[in-house]
């Protein structure tokens, strides 16, 4: 089998992304695009699963931001999200990297660190030491709801979409919970007044 570096690969390496941000706006490559831009589907290409050697070659330059990319909800789902990254994946991420991408879009619409505190510490009970301690644990998102006090009775009122996802359509336990804690965030980065994120 071989195990060298396929042509994919091999281009990554001589096309970082401002290279390709570069040269999108120069030949005006998302005129057209609605939502899938082209850095998405270059980001998809090297992320298919089917070619295992590419995500191989790749995923220690680019893999943790492409995580970070799908739980920020830039990549519609029925591209990325779903076909591309397994649950198991998903689990795996860090709490700590995954709380960074919350505070950041968050902080980008004008809501503080003491809001997504407020709406993570509603869903899984943990307190402010709490939830220190699970991000100086770089605990994964697995570990940080399986050591939640209490995940909020309420939780199952939250509905919509979120990621190109229906939260309420959601069959796995830990994934649900995820994608709840996802759509609190984006309802916060949407300007939503607390008292209505926290039903």
């Amino acid at each position: 089998m071989y195990t060298g570096k396929l042509v994919f690969a091999q281009a990554i390496d001589h096309l970082p992304l401002h290279t390709l941000r570069r040269c999108i706006r120069r030949y005006n490559g998302n005129r057209h695009v609605k939502r899938f831009i082209c850095q998405d589907q270059y980001r998809c290409m090297a992320f298919e699963p089917t070619r295992g050697l590419v995500l191989q070659s790749c995923k220690s330059r680019l893999h943790d931001r492409l995580q970070a990319t799908l739980l920020r909800g830039r990549l519609h789902a029925t591209s990325a999200g779903d076909l591309f990254v397994s649950n198991h994946t998903v689990y795996a991420m860090s709490f700590g990297k995954i709380y960074q991408c919350y505070l950041d879009k968050a902080e980008r619409k004008g809501r503080t660190k003491e809001d997504v505190d407020q709406i993570i510490c509603w869903l899984t009970g943990y307190d402010q030491a709490g939830l220190r301690s699970q991000i100086e644990q770089k605990n994964d998102l697995e570990a940080f709801f399986a050591q939640a006090p209490a995940i909020h009775p309420n939780s199952s009122l939250v509905k919509g979409v979120v990621c190109g996802i229906r939260v309420e359509d959601v069959n796995d336990p830990l994934m649900r919970k995820i994608r709840i804690l996802d759509k609190l965030i984006d309802d916060l980065a949407k300007g939503k007044a607390m008292n209505k994120i926290l039903r």
